[in-house]
This record gives C-alpha cells, structure tokens and sequence, in this order.
C-alpha cells in the first residue's frame, strides 16, 4: 500500500508589536482578572505597595485593603464632582 503525504509549508509572517499590544479575551470573567490584576499593579507600582498577584481579591491582604479603599475614594470623587 503506498501512502501519500502532502506536505504543508508554514509561512511565519512577523507583525508589528502594535497588533499584540492588547489581549483580546473572549470570556468576559478571564478579562476582569486580568484587568483588576493590570489595576492593582498600576496602583502598587505609583502608591508604592510591594506588588504581589496573590494579594489579588484576598480580604486580609493589606495591599488589597488598600486598593479597594483607594477605588471607593475615586469613586466617591467623580460621584461628588457636579456638587457645591
């Protein structure tokens, strides 16, 4: 019996970094991990809070205490904007 194989070639093409910038996720709960994990790091990185991604959603965590008030201060911010 003789067996044919085709033989396929691959072209690898090289995109430029800007395609690869964003993450796109389909699940929306996968992205709001990433996207709270991105927010807390940005948030460690300029308050200077050591940065660690277990402290991610863990209540006892100082860091995350931290984070949640700062996010209830800003919220509370652009709520009071329009008043005086």
């Amino acid at each position: 019996m003789l067996v044919k194989t085709m033989r396929t070639d691959v072209k690898l093409s090289i995109h430029n970094k800007k395609e690869y910038s964003e993450m796109s996720i389909k699940n929306p709960v996968v992205n709001k991990v990433f996207n709270d994990l991105e927010e807390l790091h940005n948030f460690c990185r300029t308050e200077g809070y050591p940065f660690n991604e277990a402290d991610l959603y863990k209540s006892e965590a100082r860091v995350w205490q931290a984070f949640q008030k700062y996010k209830n201060w800003i919220r509370a911010k652009n709520r009071n904007k329009g008043r005086r």
